[in-house]
């Protein structure tokens, strides 16, 4: 997971800056990641690893396609909103697995994952 963290980082930062061919490579290569590495590879030992399969089915066929057409509409305000909304879908997931620690930023072009200090 930690090549399509920084995968989905570029992918922020060249969608801001209107690399929407880096982009859609870098989504490309996630696809690449959750489709043909992720089922083979072994469950987390901790958590909740049980929901993870159907989780990324689920991302597979839905954030990713929407954030495919996003890309290819070169609408910023459309990038941003799919965006954000698979963001939202790696943070679900990351939470329902017990791994809500794991938090990606909603918005491009930020450190995946976020890092930045909580509040006391």
């Amino acid at each position: 997971m930690v090549d399509v963290a920084h995968r989905f980082e570029v992918l922020g930062r060249a969608a801001v800056a209107g690399r929407f061919e880096l982009a859609d490579f870098e989504l490309g290569e996630i696809g690449e990641q959750f489709e043909d590495t992720l089922p083979h590879a072994s469950l987390p030992r901790e958590g909740h690893p049980e929901v993870l399969p159907a989780l990324a089915s689920s991302f597979v066929h839905t954030n990713l396609p929407d954030l495919q057409r996003a890309l290819s509409s070169h609408d910023r305000t459309a990038v941003t909103a799919a965006f954000e909304r698979t963001a939202s879908a790696c943070n679900s997931c990351h939470q329902a697995s017990g791994h809500g620690f794991i938090e990606i930023p909603l918005v491009a072009g930020h450190s995946v994952p976020n890092t930045d200090s909580v509040a006391p």
